[in-house]
């Protein structure tokens, strides 16, 4: 697998698309380079990965299984069961295996992502106990 490039990808694109690209991007806070990149990425994901889906939220987009839970879920109950992923797929049983395999697979290669999620739940969740603590 290659690392990220450091030569640029040259792309035509028709001024409305570039237009509403760059307005999207701007919206989430992305240059439009971030942009592109991750549309691509979730392009490619979903012709990769027939289980899974992305939602908006309100931090933004995320990958999840289609009709399930989100990938950082399933990943943080991984965290538990370690390598025993036969009690994993036991614990989403109401999932096709196949679903917890791609979540896991999508982690691997989208670690970032789904990390930022994960920090993101602590994050809000120590708020919360602090709070209420």
């Amino acid at each position: 697998m290659s690392k990220l490039s450091d030569q640029p990808t040259s792309l035509r694109l028709p001024a409305w698309l570039e237009d509403e690209l760059e307005e999207e991007f701007e919206r989430a806070g992305m240059s439009t380079s971030e942009g592109m990149r991750r549309a691509l990425e979730e392009w490619w994901a979903l012709r990769a990965y027939d289980r899974i889906e992305f939602r908006e939220g309100l931090t933004g987009r995320y990958a999840a299984v289609r009709g399930g839970p989100e990938v950082w879920e399933i990943v943080m109950v991984a965290s538990s069961y370690g390598e025993d992923r036969e009690g994993l797929r036991e614990h989403f049983g109401w999932l096709e295996a196949e679903a917890v395999d791609e979540a896991l697979d999508y982690y691997e290669r989208f670690p970032d992502r789904v990390d930022d999620r994960i920090e993101e739940n602590e994050r809000v969740g120590e708020a919360l106990a602090d709070r209420l603590g």
